[in-house]
């Protein structure tokens, strides 16, 4: 899972952008917890360098982001006339279990296991006191991940693939995590009163490009990547060897073009996609443009 915190009256804690706001709202800071799809530096920070092409389309220098230009949360930024998220590091950031990793990682295939992740959820929140505003993500279709169909069709030869060429089995598995989650974010309304949470069906808005891939982006095969390797395990594009050499440092000539810009995240120009989505309410529970997200009595 993916969420994103959006700060109250206090706002300036670690890890939060400020000097801005929305015009509306008049958010002063905005707080991202997620998996490398919005990570803004973090992973570059504990684990190893990401040079180009990483950042090429939107930055001309590497940012730190797995990706060629900008993530959902940059979009959302700028929306909220906030600055970009820096790259932060602190216990919950660093040890917070978010679903898609989650369920990446090998969980999806336990759903009995996602309860104990839920109720770290429930903790997580529970200590962000002073937020007032949250956006909370559910987990978009891992089994469309190029990875995941090469990879379980190479454990399992007898996986089912769904009419798209995604994994059927894990995205289930997803699938009911997300209904699980939605009814979890329902609960947290009647328990913190003082507090706006809004559900983001981020599957369904990741799945449809996927699924309409020739008529949105003129691409055939929606599989493709556009830098890095999958192929016998991930290799991000761009990371920087212990030698200076960098791994996977040729991309493709245009990745708006691509839904993938390796072989688990996205290009900008999917992130675009997705957050015009979230931006305008159209993946939201309840169904609010995210700048009028924070009206008071909109539960009621």
């Amino acid at each position: 899972m993916l969420s994103v915190v959006v700060g109250g009256d206090e706002g300036g804690a670690a890890g939060g952008s400020g000097s801005g706001g929305s015009s509306s709202c008049g958010f002063p800071a905005i707080y991202n917890f997620g998996d490398n799809n919005s990570d803004t530096g973090q992973h570059r920070a504990m684990f190893a360098d990401l040079d180009l092409p990483n950042g090429q389309t939107f930055f001309g220098k590497s940012s730190g982001r797995l990706c060629d230009g900008r993530l959902v949360i940059d979009f959302i930024a700028e929306h909220l006339g906030l600055p970009f998220l820096s790259a932060y590091l602190d216990s919950y950031q660093t040890n917070f279990r978010h679903g898609a990793n989650f369920a990446l990682g090998g969980s999806s295939t336990r759903p009995d296991k996602s309860w104990s992740h839920f109720n770290l959820v429930r903790q997580f929140l529970h200590s962000l006191y002073a937020a007032k505003f949250f956006l909370i993500h559910n987990i978009g279709p891992v089994g469309c991940l190029p990875y995941s169909v090469r990879s379980y069709q190479k454990k399992s030869p007898g996986c089912t693939l769904d009419q798209n060429g995604c994994v059927k089995e894990q995205n289930k598995v997803v699938q009911e995590y997300n209904r699980e989650l939605k009814e979890r974010v329902s609960k947290l309304r009647t328990t913190y009163l003082n507090a706006t949470f809004t559900y983001v069906d981020v599957y369904s808005a990741k799945y449809n490009l996927i699924s309409n891939a020739k008529n949105l982006l003129g691409l055939n095969d929606p599989m493709k990547f556009c830098c890095g390797s999958s192929d016998d395990w991930y290799v991000p594009c761009g990371r920087k060897n212990s030698d200076g050499t960098v791994t996977g440092s040729t991309a493709c000539k245009d990745p708006a073009k691509y839904i993938f810009w390796d072989g688990v995240h996205y290009t900008e120009a999917a992130n675009q996609f997705v957050a015009k989505l979230i931006i305008n309410g159209s993946l939201s529970d309840p169904p609010l443009p995210l700048a009028d997200a924070c009206s008071k009595g909109i539960y009621s």
